[in-house]
């Protein structure tokens, strides 16, 4: 049997002669105790080095025992944490709160165990963190042990969550707002091209006034479709645009918004070929790009430059645009004098939510919007820029040739006439008025109603008197498609065209399902009307002869 012993020797005189005296003690269960004592802590520190959170001890301002996780967490090394200050590693901004958690507790005062604030790593990296905070003793003092995880990431994903929902609240918003301008725009510029078409000569002075009127009605139409574009609610429509007139329509928006101080200038030599691309979305892309550029120059004004040329790709330039094949393309600068950006932010300038922004000013999410536009577009986008000189956001767009951009309507081509009886439904009397004075005017019989149920009594009573009916799509209690549907069980050869402010997609889907013959978007021209009216009439005369339609 071994055992552990501990041996005191000392010197002694027995009889006059020297000797030694030896005293034997048996340590065997202090010796295991101690062997427990370190085989313990050394699977504490096992268990705390090894640990996902950061751990430490708080005591007198100062952290103790810490783990690896806070090294790496910090940016400081074990031995250079030992010697900061505790609250030295804390945001600024939350120093006070997390000091006060922390003398409280010590204190013994009933604080929470756990809560969130910010860190600031040796680099000055903010991450945000959760501690969960208990009072001890260490050392025979008051101090308290900390666990420390980082949640940065479940912070931006919240944030993230948050702001998808204030998008989705502001989305549907928007759709409301699109409908009810839709048919106020309506309004407005169907009574206006039935003065410029049918009252008001060409020689009236009161005539370019007019005009003016329905270019504005347009240009409105335009933002609306924005708005619904905004909200998810119309699908991409590409086809070949011009950007020198978007840039000038932007431009002209811009100006009105814009102080004085700053000033704006924009190059764009003429003609400049077509690109291949969404004209609302084109729109949305140089007012974020401009809003940008004025905002860096709020303070203290400066210049907002826009310039707009053609581009040769050769392959030399491929290592500065290596997403892009080598071609023609169209080259969009936005350039302002404005404070300029760090290496450090233009690194990050396009991701989603990332933003220099003041709380309220901005959400993060304009550039990161214009990225993947431009991305979808097969283009690419790029920023340069110094700080106090200002910044330059590129635009590369691939270039058309060949292809002639579409034109607005021209109100000088003729419009289509009929005799046909048309049944019209739409719960605005104005819009009613409208869609009946101008296919009364084109020689078609009209019956118009503003109340969906009137409208199927009256169809009902008479089914075979219409040849066509014309409805909108939002009505209270009953919707155009649920009209559309009764009216095809009474006579299956109705042919139909449903109205709609909003760009529902999964509206026209329906349509197109239970047979209705087309889908159209407000307000709608006297041109727009007139011909979708005529092509459904049309379309029905090739399948059935006028000697088989309905009588009135």
């Amino acid at each position: 049997m071994v055992v552990d012993v501990e041996v005191v020797a000392s010197p002694v005189t027995d009889q006059g002669e020297r000797a030694i005296l030896v005293l034997l003690r048996d340590i065997t269960e202090r010796k295991q105790a101690e062997e427990a004592l370190r085989a313990s802590e050394e699977k504490y520190r096992l268990v705390v080095e090894n640990a996902h959170d950061a751990i430490f001890i708080a005591q007198d301002g100062c952290i103790k025992f810490p783990n690896r996780r806070l090294a790496v967490l910090s940016g400081y090394s074990l031995e250079e944490l030992t010697q900061i200050p505790f609250l030295e590693s804390v945001h600024p901004e939350d120093r006070d709160l997390v000091a006060a958690m922390h003398h409280g507790r010590i204190r013994g005062e009933e604080v929470p165990t756990t809560y969130s604030f910010r860190v600031m790593s040796k680099s000055g990296e903010t991450s945000w963190v959760e501690l969960s905070s208990v009072l001890i003793s260490w050392e025979g003092k008051a101090a308290s042990l900390n666990f420390l995880r980082d949640i940065t990431v479940q912070r931006k994903l919240e944030s993230q969550l948050r702001q998808a929902q204030k998008m989705e609240a502001i989305g549907t918003l928007a759709g409301g707002i699109a409908h009810d301008f839709n048919n106020i725009l309506s309004a407005i510029m169907g009574y206006a091209e039935l003065l410029t078409l049918f009252h008001i000569e060409k020689d009236n002075p009161a005539r370019p006034n007019l005009e003016e009127v329905l270019i504005a009605t347009h240009r409105a139409k335009d933002l609306v479709q924005q708005i619904l574009a905004f909200s998810r609610q119309t699908e991409q429509e590409k086809r070949p645009v011009l950007l020198a007139p978007i840039i000038k329509e932007a431009l002209k928006f811009l100006r009105a918004s814009l102080p004085t101080t700053i000033e704006i200038r924009h190059f764009m030599p003429s003609p400049i070929d077509s690109v291949w691309a969404d004209p609302t979305q084109m729109h949305q892309v140089i007012m974020n790009l401009c809003t940008n550029a004025a905002h860096a120059m709020k303070e203290r004004g400066g210049l907002l430059e826009i310039r707009l040329e053609r581009m040769e790709l050769g392959l030399q330039a491929r290592e500065r645009f290596h997403d892009l094949a080598p071609g023609p393309y169209v080259r969009l600068a936005v350039t302002d004098t404005g404070l300029g950006m760090s290496r450090e932010i233009m690194e990050r300038i396009f991701d989603p939510y990332f933003t220099t922004k003041k709380l309220g000013e901005g959400t993060g999410l304009g550039l990161a919007v214009v990225h993947g536009i431009i991305k979808n577009h097969g283009g690419l986008i790029g920023v340069d820029s110094e700080l106090g000189k200002g910044t330059t956001f590129e635009v590369l767009l691939p270039r058309l040739k060949g292809e002639e951009p579409t034109s607005a309507e021209k109100t000088e081509k003729r419009l289509p006439v009929g005799t046909e009886c048309i049944l019209f439904v739409d719960d605005e009397q104005s819009i009613v008025d409208i869609g009946r004075g101008i296919l009364e005017r084109l020689g078609y019989e009209v019956v118009g109603e503003t109340n969906p149920s009137v409208a199927l009594e009256t169809f009902e009573a008479h089914p075979q008197r219409f040849h066509l009916v014309v409805t909108d799509l939002t009505m209270p209690h009953m919707t155009g498609l649920q009209l559309a549907e009764k009216l095809i069980l009474m006579r299956a050869d109705i042919p139909i065209i449903l109205c709609t402010g909003l760009g529902d997609q999964s509206a026209k889907k329906e349509a197109k399902a239970i047979g209705i013959k087309k889908f159209v978007h407000k307000p709608i021209s006297v041109y727009k009307l007139a011909d979708t009216v005529r092509e459904i009439l049309n379309e029905r005369l090739q399948e059935f002869p006028r000697s088989t339609w309905p009588t009135s």
